[in-house]
C-alpha cells in the first residue's frame, strides 16, 4: 500500500520547482528533512473533491498562495478584473475550456480563505497552515482595497490552525517536526508564526496592536497598528491583537543567516513545472535568474519587502551562488546567460553588517561571475537604487558597460519632493544628480544604455498639480521610457494606512484620490496608452 504524504501543498497555480518560487523552496526544504511532500496545484477549487485526490496527509495541508497577494493578481488598482496571470500556463487567468468568469479563475479571490474553506469541506478535522505574502500581510486586521473595508485577521476568516509570517522555510520545517511529534498546530509557539488564542500572553515581551473592532470604529488606527508592528520587529517582540473574544498572537520572526540561505538555495531544483514541459510567463522570466540576497535597507512606505523579508540584508556566499550557476548548466535550456542576479535591490548584496562599505561587495560578485568561462553574460535585470549608485559610480559604470540590456531600470517613483518625502524616497535633486552621472558614463560607452523610470501615480499626498509636469520633468532629465503604475493600497503597508486614514504618521492631513477616473487621467498624462 502506498504510504500517505506527510504534508500536502495546495496552490492556485502550477507548481514550479525553482528557487525563485516559494513552493519550490518549501517542498525541497521539507524533503531534505525527510518529509514526504505531495502537491495539489491549480485545483478546480469549486469542487471539494479536488482536495482529496492525494488522500489525507499524515500531518497537515499547507496552502501556498504564491509570491503576490491574490487580490493584487486578480484586480487592477482601480478595481478592474485582470484577464492575465503570469504564474498560470500561457498567462491565462482562467481554466482552459471555460468562459471567463469569477468561478472560472484558476486563482480565486482571497485564495487562502477560499482554498482553506474548501479543504475543510473535504476533510472536516484536518489541520491547515498557510503562508506567503497573502497570509503574512493579513495576519493582523487590515484594509482590503477591492472591498474598500477593514477585514479581520486571515486566521479567523480562513479558519487556519497556524499562519506563517515572512518567507517561511525555517518555520515550515519546525512546524513539520513539531506536528510529527504530536503537537497540534494551534498549540505551537514557533517564531515567525501566528495563532488564534482565547487568551493573550501577558508579559512585557508582547506589543499590543489596536483591536479589530477599534480599527473598524476608527480606521486611522491602522497607522498606530503599523507603527507598533514595526516597533515589535525592531525590538524582537511578538504582537497580540484582540478580535472580539479571541486574540491573534504573532511570535517574533526568526533570524535568517547567510548559512541558512546557502543551504536553501543549494538544494536541487529542476527549474521546471511539476506537470508540464511548457512554461508559464513567470518561469520563463525567472528560469536562469539568481537570488543573491534577501531584505532591503530602504524604507519605502508602499513596499512589502521590509515586512516580508526583513529590514536588513542577508546575503548568500559567493561560493553558494557559483554552485547554483554550475547546477543550472544541467538544464536543457541553459545557454550560458544568467538573466538576473540580485534581490529586492541588487546592489545591496553583501551589506549585511555594513550598509556603507567602501567597495560594494556586489561589484566583486559581478566580476567574479563575469570572469568565469562557463558564463557568457550576467544581466542585472531588476532595478537598482539610484541613490546608492551615486555612492558607487564604478559599480554603475560596470553594470552599464557589462550587465545591462537595452535599459537600466530605476525607480524615482515621483518628481515632486512633497510626495517623495511621504513615500520615503530620495529627493528629486538626488535623481537629477544620478541622471547627470548616468549620461556622463553613457558618453563613454560603445553601446548607449537607455534609462527606464518607474513612477507611482495616486500615492497618498499627491494632488493633480503634482502630476502635471511629471512627464516633461522626466523627459528633460533624459529618461527614455516611463512605466507608470497607479498606487495599490495593499494590506499591511504604511502607505495603505495613510490611504485609509487620510493622514501621515504625524497626523498631518493628506490628499487622497479614490476616484478611478481621476487616477486613470493622471496616469494617462504621464504614460499614454
Amino acid at each position: 500500500m502506498k504510504k500517505a504524504f506527510d504534508i500536502i501543498l495546495v496552490m492556485p497555480y502550477p507548481f514550479t520547482d525553482h528557487p525563485s518560487f516559494p513552493e519550490g523552496i518549501l517542498a525541497n526544504v521539507l524533503k531534505a528533512e525527510g518529509f514526504r511532500v505531495g502537491v495539489i496545484d491549480s485545483p478546480h477549487w469549486q469542487d471539494p473533491r479536488e482536495f482529496t485526490r492525494l488522500g489525507r496527509p499524515q500531518l497537515f495541508f499547507a496552502i501556498v498562495p504564491g509570491p503576490v497577494d491574490s487580490i493584487i493578481m486578480n484586480f487592477t488598482p482601480t478595481g478592474k478584473r485582470r484577464r492575465e496571470d503570469l504564474y498560470q500556463m500561457d498567462g491565462n487567468a482562467y481554466f482552459a475550456g471555460l468562459p471567463p468568469g469569477v468561478g472560472a479563475r484558476v486563482r480565486p479571490d482571497r485564495s487562502v480563505i477560499t482554498l482553506a474553506n474548501q479543504i475543510r469541506k473535504a476533510w472536516k478535522d484536518i489541520e491547515i497552515v498557510a503562508g506567503g505574502m497573502e497570509t503574512s500581510q493579513r495576519i493582523a486586521a487590515h484594509f482590503d482595497y477591492q472591498q474598500q473595508r477593514i477585514r479581520r485577521s486571515i486566521l479567523l476568516d480562513a479558519r487556519l490552525d497556524l499562519a506563517v509570517s515572512g518567507m517561511g522555510e525555517i518555520q515550515i520545517v519546525e512546524i513539520a517536526r513539531a506536528a510529527a511529534s504530536g503537537t497540534p498546530l494551534r498549540e505551537m509557539k514557533i517564531p515567525g508564526t501566528a495563532v488564534n488564542l482565547p487568551d493573550p500572553p501577558g508579559d512585557a515581551e508582547w506589543i499590543e496592536l489596536p483591536g479589530h473592532e477599534d480599527i473598524l470604529n476608527s480606521p486611522d488606527l491602522l497607522l498606530q497598528s503599523y507603527r507598533e508592528r514595526m516597533r515589535a520587529g525592531m525590538q524582537g517582540k511578538g504582537t497580540r491583537q484582540r478580535h472580539g473574544d479571541r486574540w491573534i498572537v504573532k511570535y517574533p520572526d526568526p533570524p535568517y543567516t547567510s548559512r541558512d540561505l546557502d543551504r536553501i538555495y543549494n538544494l536541487e531544483y529542476s527549474r521546471t513545472h511539476l506537470s508540464s514541459i511548457s512554461m508559464s510567463p513567470a518561469l520563463t522570466m525567472n528560469l536562469f535568474s539568481i537570488t543573491s540576497h534577501r531584505g532591503c535597507l530602504g524604507r519605502c512606505a508602499f513596499c512589502a519587502v521590509r515586512g516580508h523579508q526583513g529590514g536588513h540584508v542577508v546575503s548568500r556566499s559567493s561560493e553558494s551562488i557559483i554552485r547554483e550557476v554550475v547546477e543550472m548548466q544541467r538544464h536543457a535550456r541553459w545557454r550560458g546567460i544568467v538573466t538576473d542576479l540580485g534581490g529586492a535591490t541588487a546592489e545591496m548584496y553583501g551589506m549585511d553588517e555594513d550598509a556603507n562599505p567602501v567597495h560594494p561587495p556586489y561589484l566583486e560578485l559581478l566580476r567574479r561571475l563575469r570572469n568565469r568561462e562557463d558564463i557568457r553574460k550576467v544581466f542585472v535585470s531588476s532595478g537598482v537604487r539610484f541613490d546608492l549608485m551615486l555612492k558607487y559610480p564604478e559599480l554603475l559604470e560596470e553594470i552599464m558597460r557589462h550587465h545591462s540590456g537595452r535599459f537600466l531600470r530605476v525607480a524615482p517613483e515621483h518628481t515632486h519632493d512633497e510626495v517623495l518625502s511621504i513615500m520615503g524616497k530620495p529627493s528629486l535633486s538626488r535623481f537629477r544628480e544620478f541622471c547627470r552621472l548616468f549620461s556622463q558614463i553613457n558618453r563613454g560607452l560603445k553601446r548607449r544604455v537607455e534609462l527606464a523610470a518607474y513612477v507611482v501615480i495616486g500615492h497618498p499626498g499627491e494632488s493633480d498639480h503634482h502630476v502635471r509636469g511629471m512627464k516633461a520633468t522626466l523627459r528633460n532629465l533624459g529618461v527614455d521610457r516611463v512605466d507608470a503604475q497607479i498606487f495599490t493600497p495593499a494590506p499591511g503597508l504604511l502607505s495603505t494606512a495613510m490611504y485609509v486614514a487620510g493622514s501621515d504618521l504625524r497626523g498631518k492631513t493628506l490628499p487622497v484620490c479614490r476616484e478611478s477616473r481621476l487616477l486613470d487621467r493622471r496616469k494617462e498624462s504621464v504614460y499614454p496608452r
